[in-house]
């Protein structure tokens, strides 16, 4: 009976010892925005100058300035998960730590959820009209008279190949996000796992020798 509690005990501190890991790895992941927190700016800064340059689709400006704003936000919480973690772990307060700890890890997996549905978003709003902006020669609104034919159907290059470009870049690097914490948490698991199993045979050969 001792030796089961011993056993189950040593799986629980093994598992929890796993999600603490994988927390971890997914605030290093999160703050690997601080890398590309210019482009995050950058993004804010030419939607906004460029909010009525598209006429062709007048919501590519939006999500460009939307996504800039939401990866922010990502960065944000990641650092202060971070913060606290580090702060939390010099304190006797365990329950506090975990409360604390959950409320950043909610906030950042409802920001990634909400990340990949813009993106799903913004690749409907933007791809599908590529051709027939291409076709036309790519027309600008800037300098184009209200009169124009063409006016209605405009995009200023910047704007819409800085959204092409950063729609493509933000598959890409969510998918490395994606991968990169599945990983972590995969070695974090089989290492967890393994060192219980390790545990508990040591624990059967210790009660064998303890018996004879």
């Amino acid at each position: 009976m001792g030796g089961t509690s011993t056993s189950s005990s040593s799986s629980s501190t093994q598992t929890q010892n796993a999600l603490k890991l994988a927390t971890t790895a997914g605030n290093g992941i999160g703050c690997c925005n601080l890398i590309l927190l210019p482009l995050w700016i950058a993004m804010i800064v030419v939607g906004a100058v460029h909010i009525h340059h598209c006429t062709l689709n007048p919501r590519i400006p939006v999500w460009v300035i939307v996504f800039g704003v939401a990866q922010l936000v990502v960065l944000f919480f990641s650092m202060c998960s971070l913060i606290w973690n580090c702060i939390a772990a010099r304190q006797s307060s365990s329950s506090d730590r975990t409360c604390y700890g959950n409320v950043f890890d909610i906030f950042n997996v409802i920001m990634a959820l909400f990340i990949f549905a813009w993106l799903v978003v913004g690749s409907i709003w933007t791809f599908p009209l590529y051709r027939q902006w291409n076709s036309q020669g790519r027309p600008a609104c800037s300098g184009m008279s209200a009169a124009s034919p063409m006016m209605g159907h405009c995009c200023d290059p910047t704007i819409y190949l800085f959204g092409f470009s950063m729609i493509i870049i933000g598959w890409i690097y969510f998918a490395l996000v994606i991968l990169g914490f599945c990983m972590v948490v995969c070695c974090a698991v089989c290492c967890a796992t393994l060192a219980a199993s390790i545990l508990g045979s040591y624990e059967k050969l210790e009660g064998a020798s303890d018996t004879k």
